[in-house]
């Protein structure tokens, strides 16, 4: 690490990455996605979440923490579909595409609270 110009991570790094994903972080992870943006690979959309918090909140967040604390990913979350959009509306040939994976919607907020809390990749 210190070859790369990078500290020493703190001692309690390790022990943040064991905690559970509480429902402050999930909560947070929701409200930061962006309204209007492609569905998830599973076809749902961002709305959804925000429409649907009351109800959905408790099963997501369990999900959520099966997923990070027991590392279970299904075939799904594993998997995105590429799709090639059309920088311009007369596109003719690859290049004039931009290439986009969808994820699944749960995959994805996944990633958000593990980037939002610094667990990640973390440059300390």
């Amino acid at each position: 690490m210190a070859a790369l110009g990078l500290n020493n991570p703190p001692p309690n790094a390790n022990a943040a990455l064991e905690e559970p994903i509480t429902l402050e972080e999930l909560l947070l992870a929701v409200k930061k996605r962006k309204a209007n943006k492609s569905p998830g690979r599973e076809g749902i959309y961002q709305e959804f979440f925000k429409t649907t918090w009351e109800w959905f909140k408790q099963d997501m967040l369990a999900l959520l923490n099966h997923m990070y604390m027991d590392g279970i990913l299904t075939d799904n979350n594993k998997h995105g579909i590429l799709m090639c959009l059309p920088i311009q509306p007369d596109a003719t040939s690859l290049e004039d595409c931009r290439p986009m994976t969808l994820l699944n919607a749960d995959y994805k907020l996944l990633a958000r609270i593990i980037s939002d809390s610094n667990l990640g990749c973390m440059a300390y």
